[in-house]
Order: structure tokens, then sequence, then C-alpha cells
């Protein structure tokens, strides 16, 4: 019978040798100390916090700029826009006179309202056009005699 003082050997079951007392951790050590110190938690919101009621105020003043009656116009110019063009133009108009008005409304949102203006933008950019095969080929030019 072993005592209690004695601690008990284990034997490697690949090899049946008894393995020594180093090899298991020590119980105690998993206990923290007084010189262990936890990490605080951080008393600010978090930054999805942040962001998130950066989207809500965007969205808040987006609407509240939507109202004025010279960005409706232009929105409404680019829904009966006759051809293509003229609707991306007044779409252009539109989106630089919202973004103007929104970073005038809100100062804290001119980063987000550049990102957005720019996308917007770039959107309207006609990117993948075909080139115009013409059905008579323009005429060559003549050498001038001197």
């Amino acid at each position: 019978m072993v005592s209690e003082s004695e601690v008990p050997k284990v034997a490697n079951p690949a090899s049946g040798e008894m393995l020594p007392d180093s090899t298991f951790a020590d119980p105690n050590s998993v206990i923290p100390t007084d010189t262990d110190t936890v990490a605080p938690t951080p008393s600010g919101p978090s930054p999805q916090e942040i962001e998130r009621k950066l989207k809500v105020r965007y969205q808040e003043v987006r609407v509240q700029v939507e109202k004025d009656p010279a960005v409706r116009s232009l929105l409404d110019q680019a829904k009966t826009a006759k051809t293509f063009e003229d609707e991306r133009a007044a779409l252009r108009e539109y989106y630089r006179l919202l973004f103007k008005k929104m970073k005038k409304v809100d100062k804290e949102l001119t980063d987000r309202c550049d990102r957005m203006e720019s996308a917007y933008i770039a959107r309207l950019a006609q990117s993948r056009l075909e080139p115009t095969i013409p059905l008579n080929p323009p005429p060559t030019p003549v050498p001038l005699s001197n």
C-alpha cells in the first residue's frame, strides 16, 4: 500500500517503465497568484458599436438631406431623363449635392461621405464600352503636293 505523503508512480503504457514526477503538472500552478493580473475590460464602446452608431447616424442624415427640394429635384430629373447619359449626368450632380449637404449637417460623417460619394460616382462610369465599327471606312488622307 502507498502512503499518503508518497506520490504513486505511473507506468508508461508503451514501454512499461515508470514516468518521473516532472512529467506531471503541479496542481498548484493553475491557481492564480496575486502577481497574475487580469486584463481590464475596456470601459468605452467597442469598435463595432462605434461603427454601428456611425451607420445609423449616416442613414438619419441622408434621409434628412434627401427631403431637401433641390436634392429631390435632381433625383427626379435623373428618373425622367430621356437618355442614359443624361440620367448619369443628373445622378452625378445629385450625389455631389447630396453628400455636400450631408457633410454640412454632420462633420463627423465627412470621411464616410467622401468614400460613399466616390463609390457612387465610380459606379456611374461606363467602363465596358465596345468600339463602334463604322459602316464605311474613314477616308485616307492624301499627302499635300509641294
